[in-house]
């Protein structure tokens, strides 16, 4: 273990940490975009209405003021109290390093941590260089600066350990999540996870085995796959979570740019220039702030007006001052649909030009009868669907309404703005694709923009609002390869992750041969599988899956056939509480150091190094690898050919910076640098030097207007769609089309019948399904949609232990006030929520910015389960999410079905609960 005395003395000091913070979280919690606390009272709530954008902002605004008064108060009172505290416990001075926020939000900020005596004691964001529009600082949210507390909080996992009543012949899974704990040796927990590995791969073959690990899916992933693909291979899995229904092959069924993007928005510093911004199911400023809220924060200066879609009016909404258009979770199709109906009743070409009618028939097939594509298998068309031509349901913005809960007056209004007039960047986030029956979203959204020619020309987009996409272009930053080989898996069995623990259960599955993110479904084959071994790394393969509930069951019933769980863990999560042997591993600020994906935008690009010595016993995944491999007799010099330190190595050598239209290397590289580091390397000129660049943590790129690094999306192909087809089967944008129909419908998943074209659908779990009759309005067992928003404390389950962030930010239930009150329920009150899959208890939040009708259930909480009572205390999202899925096998995150109740006994909340612990201290 590698610590010095600062910790002592810090524990010695007098001051509080939980005193320091009454001081101050109030305020910050107010500061951070309104987002924790502004919508807090029952007393004070925001307009319900429709209309709801301006009173809502005002009072928002109002909120942020006072807020940001108090926290100017706090903050001095708060300065000089850590100043009396340093003074108080420190003998030496520290050093800043690089410390990355390593989660994967989509921001990837820029950290420092001032370190003394092994000991991160404070922290900053980028102040590397002036901040700009041109050359912004890439600076991180509250999650960032309370990142120390990953490495140095209660939960911490310090040595290698076993539950007490589990042996390879006793494996005891009934005692799983209640057994008691026993610290046990490297060389003990090596030598038991060998043994058990064996005994699966000699008894049971290498299908039995599965490997739930991050980085990859299917092939690829963790460093633990290298050890278990050399003994046969591994069961794995695939997901949509991060895109939805956008995680297909989009590109050649509808010809989108990629393989799950909508398509990229314009550069940055072009978006001021359009008129109007729609965010389509986004709230970055609690997912992925950074330079995303920042370039949304310019163009509102520059005069740029929003609307936003979505079940609640979010922070960022609030932020923009956005016009609001609420919408039922799920029903985001229908309410496009309706949009689009208005567009074509509105649209006159002299008089109010809506349609871009030369783009729809010049770069689209599908739209009407006039432009199909070759390959159409029907006579149907977009353009007469709309029109009710095959079902006498016109989809009228009447139609519409009732179903998405959008006023008609509302739809025609926006059908309106994003006509062809105006310049408008149509965004949308994931959300509205993580949800039954979302296939026809990406369809829709495109179908939409291709209406008002929203593509191909400056101040004009049809894009996806998240990540990279928000700033079209050149990547002016790359990193290199680490050099580690990945062992080919040789086990086919891939499961989807809304069956993945039924198909434990019960031993069978549907196998669709999903190759990776973005690949097709092929037609299902059922398959029997057993799994007998689990191995976790770098994943959340409990309480990130769907079916949760039933996860937990299946791994803890007397008679399960998972005789081992093996995870890598650093801090004590659900995974961790759950498994039979934990390894401690280092986090990153622990490691040698690695670039930071370049996918979080094109303009920079984050080297971290080592923070701190590696806390306690822990070891990185790699010496975990290496150390089974040895055991089991491996090669582990073959498996793992290179040294940490020379992978991170390989990706400073090997990393490019765009200039003077090429790619050159970034990092010069001396004979000394390869002396001192110790490594294998040649040497090189480069932009910046290497231990400069491991001393700064990132490098970026300045921009300028025209500076020949932006593109615009569509733009070769709406000049000419013959010499620069998209990869469908028309060349064009496919409105309609046959591949999209033909693979979804063959799937066996779902049992929905798509169209070519975009329809409305109804999936198990919808809107439409918290009726008992739709027709009649007739409300069901389960009256209420759920959704889960991304929250501000959290990055998906990661950072729930926080204990800061638990006290600076609540874990609500959101209820609207029309809702709440018809229940008697008040903001604070402790609330049950419920539905076929699970049961969870959460305290509300009472606020006017939810829509009726919808519960928001934030993402990520670690799961607590109560088995007197059947619930779920934490309050946990997956836990009432089961396999509610549809054809492409999405997860549907948000339009679940459930109902709410009071709850009989008053919880205590969860910062007030304290952290779990493995209790062997």
């Amino acid at each position: 273990m590698k610590q010095g005395n600062l910790m002592e003395r810090i524990q010695n000091a007098r001051i509080s940490r939980r005193d320091f913070l009454k001081s101050t979280a109030a305020a910050a919690a107010a500061v951070t975009l309104a987002g924790c606390t502004q919508s807090g009272s029952s007393g004070t709530t925001l307009a319900e209405t429709s209309g709801a954008g301006t009173s809502a902002a005002a009072t928002s605004a109002a909120a942020t003021d006072a807020a940001t008064t108090a926290a100017a108060e706090s903050g001095q009172m708060a300065e000089a109290t850590i100043r009396a505290t340093d003074k108080a416990i420190l003998n030496e001075e520290g050093e800043w390093l690089p410390a990355a926020c390593w989660h994967n939000c989509g921001g990837r900020c820029m950290n420092y941590a001032y370190v003394v005596d092994n000991t991160v004691l404070r922290m900053k964001s980028d102040d590397s260089h002036e901040d700009s529009w041109e050359y912004p600082q890439q600076r991180s949210c509250l999650r960032g600066h309370a990142q120390r507390m990953q490495i140095f909080g209660a939960d911490r996992i310090k040595y290698p350990m076993k539950r007490k009543n589990w042996s390879p012949d006793e494996p005891h899974p009934e005692l799983r999540g209640k057994d008691e704990w026993e610290r046990i040796s490297w060389d003990e927990a090596i030598e038991l996870a060998a043994a058990a590995l064996k005994k699966t791969y000699d008894t049971y073959g290498p299908k039995s085995v599965m490997s739930l690990a991050g980085g990859g899916e299917c092939n690829g992933g963790g460093r633990s796959r290298n050890v278990l693909n050399s003994l046969g291979g591994a069961v794995t899995t695939w997901s949509t979570s991060s895109c939805g229904t956008y995680a297909y092959p989009w590109d050649k069924m509808i010809g989108l740019p990629s393989a799950y993007d909508m398509g990229l928005a314009e550069d940055r510093l072009e978006m001021p220039k359009t008129e109007l911004i729609v965010l389509h199911g986004m709230n970055s400023g609690w997912s992925a702030s950074a330079l995303r809220s920042y370039t949304l924060m310019k163009c509102k200066e520059a005069g740029v007006k929003f609307i936003a879609i979505g079940p609640d009016y979010n922070a960022t909404a609030q932020m923009l001052d956005a016009d609001w258009i609420p919408v039922n979770g799920g029903t985001d199709t229908a309410f496009m649909l309706g949009v689009a109906y208005a567009m074509l009743e509105a649209d006159d070409p002299e008089k109010n030009p809506l349609i871009d009618w030369d783009f729809l028939n010049r770069c689209t097939v599908g739209f009407d009868a006039e432009h199909m594509p070759a390959d159409a298998k029907t006579n149907e068309n977009f353009k007469d669907y709309l029109l009710g031509a095959y079902d006498d349901t016109p989809k009228t913005p009447e139609w519409a309404e009732k179903i998405c809960g959008a006023p008609a007056d509302k739809i025609r209004w926006y059908a309106e703005q994003i006509g062809m007039k105006k310049k408008v960047n149509l965004l949308h986030g994931y959300a509205p694709a993580r949800c039954a029956g979302a296939e026809d979203f990406p369809q829709m959204f495109m179908t939409l923009g291709a209406m008002g020619g929203h593509m191909g020309k400056e101040g004009h987009c049809t894009a996806c609002g998240y990540k990279n996409q928000m700033n079209n272009g050149k990547t002016l930053v790359t990193a290199g390869g680490d050099g580690i080989p990945y062992v080919k898996n040789e086990v086919d069995d891939c499961i989807g992750d809304t069956e993945i623990w039924h198909a434990v259960d019960t031993g069978k599955y549907n196998f669709n041969n999903k190759t990776g993110y973005g690949a097709a479904l092929s037609p299902a084959e059922p398959r029997e599988i057993e799994i007998h071994a689990i191995y976790i790394e770098d994943k959340s393969g409990l309480n990130g899956f769907t079916c949760l509930a039933e996860g937990l069951k299946t791994i803890t019933k007397k008679d399960s056939t998972v005789d081992v769980i093996l995870t890598n863990s650093y801090n004590y999560r659900l995974e961790a509480r759950y498994a039979d042997i934990v390894f401690p591993v280092t986090t990153l600020w622990e490691r040698e150091g690695r670039p930071m994906s370049v996918t979080m935008d094109r303009e920079y690009m984050i080297f971290t190094g080592k923070v701190v010595e590696p806390q306690f016993e822990a070891k990185s995944d790699q010496e975990v690898g290496i150390l089974l491999a040895k055991k089991l007799g491996l090669n582990a010099e073959e498996l793992y050919p290179v040294s940490e330190k020379q992978e991170f190595f390989n990706s400073l050598q090997g990393a490019t910076v765009y200039e003077d239209g090429d790619y050159a290397p970034l990092v010069t590289i001396t004979e000394e640098d390869l002396k001192e580091w110790g490594v294998e390397g040649e040497v090189q000129e480069g932009k910046i030097g290497l231990n400069e660049l491991c001393k700064q943590g990132i490098y970026q790129v300045p921009r300028k207007e025209n500076d020949g690094t932006g593109t615009i999306a569509y733009q070769a192909f709406r000049e000419d769609p013959e010499a620069n087809p998209t990869a469908s089967a028309s060349g064009k944008l496919e409105i309609y089309s046959q591949a999209k129909a033909d693979n979804l419908n063959a799937t066996g998943i779902g049992g929905i019948e798509f169209k070519p074209y975009p329809s409305h659908v109804f999936a198990e779990e919808s809107y439409e399904s918290t009726f008992s009759d739709f027709e009649k309005q007739e409300k069901g067992e389960y009256p209420y949609l759920a959704w889960n928003p991304h929250y501000l404390r959290r990055t998906h389950s990661i950072m729930d232990s926080n204990i800061w962030l638990r006290e600076v930010c609540e874990n609500p239930v959101f209820l609207s006030k029309k809702d709440a009150d018809e229940k008697g329920v008040k903001s604070g009150d402790s609330v049950r929520i419920w539905n076929r899959f699970g049961s969870v208890v959460r305290n509300a939040l009472v606020s006017g910015t939810i829509k009726p009708g919808m519960v928001g259930i934030p993402h990520g909480t670690w799961t607590l389960m109560d088995e007197k009572s059947g619930n779920d205390l934490a309050g946990t999202d997956n836990v009432l999410c089961g396999g509610s899925t549809s054809n492409s096998g999405v997860s549907g995150y948000n339009n679940y079905t459930c109902d709410f109740e009071k709850y009989a006994e008053q919880m205590e909340s969860d910062s007030d609960r304290g952290i779990l612990t493995p209790g062997l201290d």
